[in-house]
This record gives C-alpha cells, sequence and structure tokens, in this order.
C-alpha cells in the first residue's frame, strides 16, 4: 500500500528573502511503524530565477535534538546541477512543480515524537529567487 502524507497543503511563495527556514513536522503515529521513509520538498522556482542554487536540508526525530548541538545537513539542488549526486537534484513532476529529496528516516518500533524536515539556506545573503512551496511529502521508500 503506497501511502503519501503531505505536511503542508498551503502553497506559499517566497520572494525577495536572503534567508531560508522552511520546515515541517509529523507526528510518528501518523506513520507505519518499521517502515523507511524519504521525505520530499514539492516546489516550483519561477523562470529564469537564480541565486538559490544551493540549500541544506534535515531529516531527523525532533527528540534527538540537543540543545547547542549541530546536525549535519545534507546539500541539495533546487535546481540541475552538473555532476551533483542524481538524488540532490530536483526531479520533475506535473504542471512545473518539482521535487528534492530533504532525507529519509526508519521508523522503529519504539520510535516516537515527531520527525521534523528543514530546508535551509542561511549563509549566502543574496537575494533568494521566488521559490513557490507546495509542502513537503512523506513517502515510504
Amino acid at each position: 500500500m503506497l501511502v503519501a502524507y503531505m505536511c503542508s497543503t498551503v502553497v506559499v511563495e517566497l520572494r525577495n528573502t536572503t534567508l531560508l527556514d522552511i520546515g515541517g513536522k509529523i507526528d510518528a503515529k501518523n506513520l507505519v511503524k518499521n517502515t523507511r521513509y524519504n521525505a520530499y520538498l514539492v516546489f516550483k522556482l519561477k523562470e529564469g530565477s537564480k541565486g538559490l542554487e544551493r540549500a541544506k536540508a534535515i531529516v531527523r526525530f525532533a527528540e534527538d535534538i540537543a540543545p547547542g548541538m549541530d546536525h549535519p545537513a545534507t546539500d541539495v539542488f533546487l535546481v540541475n546541477k552538473t555532476g551533483a549526486d542524481v538524488g540532490h537534484i530536483p526531479r520533475p513532476l506535473n504542471y512545473g512543480w518539482k521535487e528534492i529529496k530533504l532525507g529519509d528516516f526508519t521508523l522503529g518500533e519504539k520510535d516516537k515524537g515527531q520527525v521534523e524536515m528543514r530546508l535551509f539556506e542561511k549563509e549566502e545573503c543574496n537575494l533568494k529567487p521566488s521559490l513557490i512551496v507546495k509542502g513537503i511529502e512523506i513517502r515510504p521508500n
């Protein structure tokens, strides 16, 4: 059985921003135990947009977050980049939408609480292009 969960159903457009931090959470009780999941950001970039080629992504259990501790983030590319890992470049969907894999996680028998997914870019202070976000989708692997 294929089940996908969308963490957000509101479409949001980000325009003329210099910092980016998009996140979502889902309660583990809404997912099937002993299952591996992938988290995807579903988005569009306005045509001709430049300035947000690379961002960072994290997928983790919220209770694993310790104060003052950084978690390793994965580089993802919102535009196709030659030589980038195929898993970290956008995949086209219908009607101009794209998806980029933010990460994956396995929901074990004892896991509980919330799973957090984030896409962020805070190092480059240049203007970001118009980014239209449909939501974050969780799907079994």
